[in-house]
């Protein structure tokens, strides 16, 4: 069975290789995607990320610190072509959200975690991008799993 629904800007398809039907796991599974994407996309004024990146820090859930680690050590292992502090460079070469410029600090030196607490330094601000979305997907997956191996 073929499941699909936009989400992330893109078409969001699960394939489920066997007989039964898992209609409400899957409408939670897209659930998941969809609340993920509210708090953390940077197309959506207001949210969780727009909050961090204004106020400069915020006690985020376990969870967005593992995924902020796992962007951290991504960036060093492709000598940071994959950097989650690229924000003002992409908000101010039009690929933007908001008019006004932004002061293109960027490095990992500038994130400070401790526990469940975010520090965004030197007017540093962030965006999970492609990170966030295979966060979601590996959510999805590891929901799916409890229901189906196919």
């Amino acid at each position: 069975m073929k499941y699909s629904k936009e989400g992330f800007w893109s078409r969001l398809t699960i394939t489920l290789f066997e007989a039964k039907k898992l209609d409400s796991v899957i409408a939670e599974s897209f659930s998941l995607i969809e609340e993920f994407e509210q708090n953390y996309s940077r197309f959506i004024a207001d949210n969780t990320l727009a909050k961090i990146n204004r106020e400069k820090q915020w006690i985020v859930p376990r969870e967005i610190i593992s995924l902020l680690s796992l962007c951290k050590k991504v960036s060093q292992l492709t000598q940071w072509n994959f950097d989650i502090t690229v924000l003002p460079i992409l908000e101010n070469n039009g690929y933007w959200i908001v008019s006004e410029k932004i002061d293109e600090s960027i490095g990992y030196k500038n994130i400070i975690l401790d526990w469940n607490n975010i520090s965004l330094n030197n007017n540093v601000n962030i965006e999970f991008g492609s990170f966030g979305k295979w966060y979601a997907i590996d959510l999805v997956y590891n929901s799916l799993l409890k229901y189906s191996n196919n």
